[in-house]
């Protein structure tokens, strides 16, 4: 039996001075074993550099046919329910669940 695909929406805004920690947040992301799964990462119209940072990490990360990552930017920060609202309109529609993870939080592999 096939599982349902999940979306995980995170959030970034102005990041770069906490890179470290979300960095590590994304790296746990990624190495999420469930599958399908789709990551989307919404930047809430960020002024420094860490939308530069997490597209660059993003390109170092392999992906495959059940993981796929879509990222939106936004022309300013229009707020975290909003941006979150924003990438749930941008979800896949075959999505059964929704996760909302702050980009500070490291999930383990084994989080379902």
């Amino acid at each position: 039996m096939e599982k349902p695909k999940v979306t995980v929406i995170v959030v970034n805004y102005n990041s770069e001075a906490k890179w470290r920690i979300i960095e590590e947040s994304l790296r746990s992301i990624f190495s999420l074993s469930y599958r399908p799964l789709e990551v989307i990462i919404v930047d809430n119209g960020s002024t420094d550099n860490s939308f530069e940072l997490i597209k660059q990490f993003i390109n170092k990360v392999k992906h495959s046919e059940d993981f796929n990552v879509k990222v939106i930017r936004l022309s300013k920060n229009y707020g975290f329910a909003v941006a979150n609202i924003i990438g749930y309109r941008f979800r896949d529609p075959s999505s059964k669940y929704v996760a909302l993870i702050n980009n500070d939080f490291a999930p383990e592999p084994e989080f379902s």
